[in-house]
């Protein structure tokens, strides 16, 4: 499929009945029902498919990630509600089980930013260091 036609064809339009949405529905909802409390168990313990609360789990986002994965060609993708947040998860990948990695960042544009970078490789291994020994 040629890239325009994935802009607009790639994400999630699953059959919500006996019809096919032409294009991907936007869930508005923070929060989801379910027959059962154990069933809604299983969907927090990420044992059966199905979202649970906005913030774990949302049709729409799912949709952007697999759209944004489809695109770049990539192997997994994770949206973020704020750029400090994807700031932070792209910090905390490059630092996981990589002791001599270098982080480079702009000082211009994120001046507290770059310093929390300087600053988390000892907080990160501080922290884990009190939650191992805990």
């Amino acid at each position: 499929m040629k890239f325009e036609s994935k802009t607009v064809h790639a994400g999630d339009r699953k059959k919500a009945g006996n019809f096919i949405p032409v294009t991907t529905p936007i869930y508005t909802a923070s929060s989801y029902a379910y027959d059962s409390m154990e069933q809604l168990d299983r969907v927090f313990g990420r044992e059966e498919q199905g979202p649970s609360y906005a913030r774990y789990d949302n049709p729409t986002v799912n949709a952007l990630q697999d759209l944004v994965n489809e695109l770049e060609g990539g192997h997994a993708t994770l949206a973020c509600s704020s750029g400090m947040m994807a700031l932070h998860l792209s910090v905390l990948a490059a630092l996981v089980d990589r002791p001599n990695v270098y982080v480079v960042s702009s000082a211009a544009e994120l001046a507290q930013a770059v310093n929390d970078v300087r600053e988390a490789p000892a907080r990160l291994r501080s922290a884990l260091d009190k939650l191992v020994s805990a």
